[in-house]
């Protein structure tokens, strides 16, 4: 009877410890999920970020596009040249 006793006993700390062992793994697989949640949220964010310097920038050259542009038309203005032209024979 003792026998009995002390080999179920056995019997039961081993599934104990297999079911703790489980639990074990399963707390890692569960860690390991939430750090690639969360490298994947970082690099998420961090594309994001890129993105929108990237527009920022490209915003920022059109404007200085534009700028020079308006640079350009305010310097190129028509000019009359009826001051250079040569004196014909008949001025002469």
């Amino acid at each position: 009877m003792r026998s009995d006793l002390a080999d179920a006993n056995s019997q039961l700390m081993k599934i104990k410890e297999a079911e703790r062992r489980k639990e074990i793994e399963e707390v890692k697989k569960i860690e390991a999920f939430a750090q690639k949640r969360e490298t994947l949220e970082n690099m998420k964010k961090e594309r994001e970020e890129k993105r929108m310097r990237e527009m920022k920038e490209a915003e920022e050259q059109e404007r200085v596009r534009q700028g020079r542009a308006e640079v350009v038309r305010r310097e190129v203005e028509a000019v009359s040249y009826t001051h250079l032209t040569l004196p014909t024979n008949r001025e002469v």
